[in-house]
């Protein structure tokens, strides 16, 4: 199970939150080509959060533990990235050494 924390993209009127949170089983990332947008999906509902040209400026994803697993955030300057801290990605790499 994940936790994930989206913040909205932009100042928010006081009837919006500026933050959301959702659960979910399984995730996906993905960049546009020109790095302006990126998606994450939420599985298994098919949740589509939109980062950059979308509604959110930065969606965080934690695993059960509380430790961060991936951020996709947009920059001050319109570009878009994904980053994972650098301890998860290298267990991940080792979990799938024979």
């Amino acid at each position: 199970m994940f936790l994930i924390y989206a913040d909205r993209l932009g100042p928010q009127p006081n009837a919006l939150p500026g933050r959301e949170a959702f659960t979910a089983l399984a995730f996906s990332h993905e960049l546009s080509d020109d790095r302006q947008s990126g998606t994450v999906t939420l599985q298994p509902a098919t949740r589509i959060l939109r980062v950059g040209t979308g509604e959110y400026e930065r969606v965080r994803i934690f695993g059960e533990d509380g430790g961060l697993v991936g951020a996709m955030t947009r920059s001050p300057y319109g570009h878009v990235s994904w980053s994972a801290p650098m301890w998860t990605e290298l267990n991940q790499r080792q979990s799938k050494m024979p």
